[in-house]
């Protein structure tokens, strides 16, 4: 089944290739109250508090010059609200061992001085001295994170503004006689400006810094991903490993910007805590800023193994997102935080449920950290509510350190695996009271535990970093345990050497191995390989029984001998399995289960999941989200009709149908149609060429991406999909008493209306998308989706001054509003100022508003060329919600095109059709498109109603 947030997106792009393990073998810190690597773990396990009052001294003059009471929008611009941070005191560089002349340490940024003590002494405690044992310099590299680049660029700086404001000074009468003194305390304590100024503030010097004073000839280069830039730090560091390019790297981060400019700055966001750091808990109130350094030494981990390294975790995978299009360039984005973790699971082969400690983001705002509790429970699945799964954060400790937060969360998880010990959460009293604690896996440890080792997996840690501008990055840590990690090395390195071999002559692109024979046809020739075979496999278990006991019996005695698919070409089939055996499935059975799994070991894993949970109904809602169905509600009356629903643009991808393509003919047949259609249209192109594509690169995906978002490709590929849905869900019985499509998905009800053929169904959503695209206006107008109460929704637009409507009415709880740009904005404020979610949508035009009732009459005289029928069952209209004319003495067209032909600029009633075909008998509504959003609208539309 797909990974849905909690809202129901789609989270797509979760596969990605194998991660070769990576061990880490040496690590080091300077932290707030920790000059090394030792006490900063002392501190983790006795939850020391390091977060303390900015100490005069510390800012250039007395603190209150740069604070002024206030909170979070309550602040005057370019003060700071917040005094407090998490700080590094006492720490004095060894300029004689690294020979750099005392007098040129002012111009050399410290955040640069820590990350070169926190390089030598990770190699030391890799048991390299330099002398007796020591790395191979010419093949270590340095990657080192830091977004802001440190202190001394502000502090420099005034120094260069100095002859400004001395300027300003004398013209606003400042006597020539205190001139210079003003100046002297103007540039107090700022770093002189001389040859050692600028490289000693560039982030890029931070590395290479690091490669010069220690002499290592790798590559070497700096990496701001803002708060997750440690994560893409070890991630580009894994990756010149795996390439071969290194033997060994240095991964680390270094961050020293505690100088008021940082801190007005982020007030000005309202992030920051004027008091605490405690995330999870209910007074968890924005975060603290904190500073310090830390770094990995990394290597192979068949090369650690091989050289008697001791290991202190191995890397397993690191999954990367981008939150994409959303509310804004700093809000975050659940769907990117799922990508991330379930892409660095995809990578490490295992699934986030084996994971026993989680390094949370963990920023200690309420919303921020019930997002990810919300977030970790998408991937975290199979467990009951209750405490299985540890969950903290380092920040509870040392507040955030910014570009150095992710190498402090995961330097915390590797000694944890090092030391089997979970660690507490400091700060944690009272439970965020937003986050329904009884209903997820996860609890914050308040003291040290003990950490045995799982009985099957080692020890598991997932470490989360979220960075403004959408970045979103997760690590898969596991402890060493060397009859686990010898193995796989030895695979990996196989592998390597597998692929290292240089090319002898061609190879046939028919993947090799055995062939295995059709199930439906014996004499069939081969056409897809067992694994692509593998991507789209699945089927359905139906049972059914008197009761929950006599259910969970038959559930109990289901099994299967010999090899199955997942392993085997030749071994059973699931797809054919599960239908063999649903045959005794009664509707009218008291009792009813439909279990879905896409493989053999998913299917094993959902038997016993139901095993174990079906006998508590209040458990049965948590069973659905694993994809196991349970009902005991009154079977449907004879008299019950089915309603399908077919979405709109918005809810296409590139690939979508795809897997349905390559398993049924009836879908290659629709496309094919689509095609021959369309190639005329868009003059020789097809929609299939970029549609029906899966495992394209990066560049093929963005250009292929880049073409579905034009009106004029999305429009008919959407109506496509509908239908090749729609002929599965008929090829299997499945057949609608009436129907309804939302916005362009009307064309698709009007084909399976039987009012328009495929042809023209497909012309006319082209031409619909041309006309709309092309309407030109000097304000082409926003939309907005917006999720509120539609009364509020009503109200506020009709306070607003200027053109904004409810152009989509989509349940009781979701509205998407349009209208000339200015009034829109202004609604959208008047939502988010009283606690409403509102999103802009990327349209070209204010779609379903007057903005583009210029492309009405064109639309219908478009239409009015093609052949128009009375429906054969009952269809509704989105311009007023009622059914469309079945039949009359009038001309079909005529009728049928007075509730169309005003529909691409009238708002669409998509809560009155639901609620009309609800009137009307329908009692099961199936959304009949690529993703999941009219199915949730129903729900919230019919809330409360019998069945």
């Amino acid at each position: 089944m797909a990974l849905t947030t909690a809202d129901g997106k789609e989270c797509g792009g979760i596969e990605q290739g194998p991660f070769e393990p990576i061990a880490v073998i040496g690590l080091a810190a300077i932290m707030p109250d920790a000059d090394n690597i030792e006490q900063f773990w002392q501190n983790i396990i006795d939850a020391k508090v390091s977060i303390k009052q900015i100490p005069e001294g510390r800012w250039p003059g007395p603190s209150n010059n740069f604070w002024k009471q206030g909170g979070p929008g309550d602040v005057e611009e370019g003060y700071t609200y917040s005094k407090i941070g998490a700080l590094v005191d006492g720490y004095e560089f060894d300029w004689r061992r690294w020979r750099q002349p005392p007098g040129t340490l002012p111009q050399i940024d410290i955040c640069q001085q820590w990350a070169v003590a926190v390089s030598a002494d990770a190699i030391e405690d890799a048991g390299f001295d330099g002398e007796n044992k020591d790395i191979d310099r010419v093949r270590t590299g340095v990657v080192f994170a830091n977004a802001l680049g440190g202190e001394n660029r502000n502090m420099s700086n005034i120094r260069v503004w100095s002859n400004h404001t001395k300027q300003l000074a004398s013209q606003h009468g400042l006597p020539e006689s205190n001139m210079d003194s003003f100046i002297e305390d103007v540039v107090q304590g700022t770093p002189r400006i001389d040859e050692d100024t600028m490289p000693g503030e560039l982030a890029n010097v931070v590395s290479g810094r690091v490669a010069n004073l220690l002499d290592l000839q790798g590559p070497n280069h700096a990496m701001d991903a803002a708060c997750a830039s440690s994560m893409a730090a070890v991630l580009d560091a894994c990756r010149l490993l795996q390439a071969r390019q290194v033997d060994t790297m240095l991964a680390g981060a270094s961050d020293r910007t505690m100088d008021p400019a940082t801190f007005a700055k982020f007030s000005a966001i309202g992030a920051l805590s004027a008091t605490h750091s405690t995330p999870f808990d209910a007074k968890a109130n924005g975060f603290v800023m904190g500073e310090g350094a830390g770094v990995l030494l990394l290597k192979r981990l068949g090369d650690a193994i091989r050289d008697g390294d001791e290991i202190k975790a191995v890397i397993r995978g690191i999954g990367g997102s981008s939150d994409g299009r959303g509310k804004g360039i700093t809000a975050p984005s659940q769907r990117g935080q799922v990508q991330a973790m379930a892409r660095a699971y995809n990578q490490a082969g295992y699934d986030a449920s084996t994971v026993q400690l989680v390094e949370a983001h963990g920023t200690s705002t309420k919303v921020g950290d019930a997002t990810e509790l919300s977030t970790l429970s998408r991937l975290w699945t199979g467990f009951e509510g209750g405490d299985h799964i540890a969950v903290g954060s380092i920040k509870s400790q040392i507040g955030h350190l910014k570009a150095a937060a992710g190498i402090a969360g995961i330097m915390k998880s590797i000694l944890a695996l090092h030391h089997r010990t979970i660690p507490p959460s400091a700060g944690f009293e009272t439970p965020n009271p937003t986050v329904e604690w009884g209903d997820i896996p996860f609890f914050v440890p308040t003291q040290a535990m003990e950490w045995p080792r799982p009985a099957s997996t080692p020890r598991r840690v997932g470490v989360s970093a979220f960075g403004f501008g959408g970045t979103n990055f997760h690590v898969a840590l596991e402890g060493y345990e060397p009859d686990y990690h010898a193995p796989l090395a030895q695979h990996w390195q196989q592998r390597w050497d597998a692929y290292s071999q240089p090319i002898e002559g061609s190879q046939s692109n028919r993947a090799s191995g055995e062939v295995a024979a059709s199930i439906l046809d014996s004499t069939a020739s081969p056409s897809m390989t067992h694994q692509q075979l593998k991507e789209v496999e699945g089927g359905m278990l139906l049972l059914s029984g008197s009761d929950v006991a006599q259910l969970k019996q038959q559930l109990e005695a289901i099994s299967f001998e010999g090899p199955n698919f997942d392993d085997d070409p030749r071994g059973l089939r699931l797809s054919q399995a599960l239908d063999s055996i649903s045959g005794d499935f009664s509707s009218s059975d008291n009792v009813r289960m439909a279990l879905i799994a896409t493989s053999w070991a998913e299917f094993s894993k959902r038997c016993a999941l139901a095993i174990k949970a079906m006998d508590d109904k209040e458990k049965w809602g948590f069973l659905q989200a694993q994809g196991v169905l349970l009902s005991d509600d009154a079977a449907l009356l004879p008299q019950a009709k089915v309603a399908h629903m077919y979405p709109g643009q918005g809810s296409q991808y590139v690939g979508m149908t795809h897997d349905l393509w390559q398993r049924y003919s009836s879908v290659q047949a629709v496309w094919e149609q689509s095609d021959k259609t369309m190639i005329e249209v868009l003059n020789g192109e097809s929609l299939s060429s970029f549609i029906l594509r899966s495992g394209l690169s990066k560049e093929q995906l963005i250009e292929a991406e880049h073409k579905l978002k034009q009106t004029e490709y999305t429009q008919p590929a959407m109506l496509t999909a509908d239908l090749a849905i729609e002929r599965v869900l008929n090829d299997h019985g499945q057949t609608p008493d009436m129907v309804a499509g939302h916005s362009l998905g009307e064309y698709a009800a009007l084909m399976s209306a039987g009012i328009l053929d495929m042809d023209g169904a497909l012309r006319a959503a082209a031409a619909r998308g041309t006309e709309m695209g092309s309407v030109e206006v000097a304000d082409k107008g926003l939309m907005a989706s917006v999720s509120a109460p539609y009364d509020d929704v009503a109200a506020i637009i009709e306070q607003v001054d200027g053109y904004v409507i409810a152009a989509n009415k989509n349940s009781p709880k979701m509205t998407v509003i349009a209208g000339e740009t200015a009034p829109v904005k202004a609604a959208m404020a008047e939502f988010e100022s009283r606690g409403f979610q509102s999103v802009t949508l990327a349209t070209s035009h204010a779609f379903h508003s007057k903005i583009v009732a210029p492309a009405n009459e064109p639309l219908r005289r478009f239409l009015e060329g093609l052949e128009i029928r009375w429906p054969t069952i009952p269809i509704t209209a989105n311009v007023d919600g009622k059914f469309y004319p079945m039949s009359g003495d009038g001309d079909s067209k005529q009728a049928i095109l007075t509730q169309l032909a005003p529909q691409m600029a009238s708002a669409v009633e998509w809560t009155r059709q639901i609620q009309t075909m609800y009137s009307s008998g329908a009692r099961v509504f199936i959304e009949v498109g690529p993703k999941r959003a009219l199915s949730m609208f129903a729900t919230q539309i019919l809330e409360g109603q019998p069945s």
